[in-house]
C-alpha cells in the first residue's frame, strides 16, 4: 500500500478547469467512513464509503472554485505548501513531490495501528 502513486493536477487557472489524478485513502474511524486526499489535505466522511465520497466531491469542487479565486502567484503557492510543482516543460501541469505514509496518516489521523486503510486512485 504505501507504493507511491503517480498524482497529477493539470491546471488551467484563465479557464477555470482542473483535471487530477489523485491518491485517495479510505478507512473507518468512530462508525464513519473518512475518505482523505493527502495530496490536497482534503477530508470528507459520511455514515458510508459512498456517502463519504460523493462528499468528497463537494469539498474538491468548493477546493478549486477557491483557488480559481485567486491569484496565479497565489494559487502556486497554496498548492506548493501541498508538495505540487510544476513539470519543466508544461506550464498547465504539476505533480506533487510530497508523500505522507500509511503510518503518519494513522498518527495524524490518531488511528489505531490495526485500522486498515485502502488506497485508491481518483480523478475528477
Amino acid at each position: 500500500m504505501d507504493k507511491k502513486l503517480e498524482e497529477s493536477l493539470k491546471l488551467d487557472l484563465k479557464r477555470k478547469v482542473a483535471h487530477t489524478g489523485l491518491r485517495m485513502l479510505v478507512f473507518s474511524r468512530d462508525g464513519q467512513s473518512i475518505v482523505f486526499l493527502p495530496s490536497l489535505n482534503l477530508t470528507a466522511y459520511g455514515d458510508s464509503e459512498s456517502e463519504a465520497t460523493d462528499m468528497l466531491q463537494i469539498v474538491l469542487k468548493d477546493y478549486f472554485d477557491n483557488l480559481f479565486a485567486l491569484t496565479e502567484q497565489q494559487a502556486m503557492q497554496e498548492l506548493k505548501q501541498y508538495g505540487w510543482i510544476r513539470k519543466p516543460f508544461l506550464a498547465k501541469q504539476l505533480r506533487n513531490v510530497q508523500f505522507l505514509d500509511v503510518e503518519t496518516i494513522k498518527q495524524n489521523f490518531e488511528l489505531p495501528a490495526e485500522t486498515q486503510i485502502r488506497e485508491e486512485y481518483m480523478t475528477a
